[in-house]
């Protein structure tokens, strides 16, 4: 028997009435299933509802709002390291210095470098590089 005959083979399948009677349940079977099903399970005593305290209730906004306090100096350490930045704090601490000309510039440049710790710099000039 080849797959094309197989597809058309009629499978003798039980008439509409005779599947039915599969599906039913025995007569009387749903009267009093509740009272039974609740009678069989065990007694419990009924415990009063217990008061809730301020803390249990204030417990999650707090949560919130220190997760929210995170995130922003979390994100504000973040943007601190960026170049702009970066280049914000160095003109700060240049204008601390009271550096004013270009040569003062230079010289708390070789302060700053001394403090730490790094080799000594000359500064030059740009026409000295050709």
């Amino acid at each position: 028997m080849d797959i094309k005959e197989q597809s058309h083979k009629q499978y003798d399948l039980p008439e509409a009435k005779a599947s039915q009677k599969h599906y039913t349940t025995p007569d009387g079977y749903l009267d009093g299933l509740a009272q039974q099903i609740m009678a069989a399970l065990p007694e419990q005593e009924v415990r009063p509802a217990q008061r809730v305290g301020w803390w249990v209730k204030a417990k999650p906004i707090i949560y919130l709002a220190a997760s929210f306090v995170g995130l922003y100096y979390g994100f504000k350490a973040v943007n601190s390291f960026t170049p702009e930045a970066r280049v914000e704090q160095v003109a700060q601490q240049v204008a601390d210095a009271g550096v004013q000309t270009e040569d003062d510039y230079w010289l708390y440049l070789q302060d700053y470098s001394e403090s730490l710790g790094e080799l000594e710099f000359e500064p030059t000039l740009e026409g000295e590089l050709d």
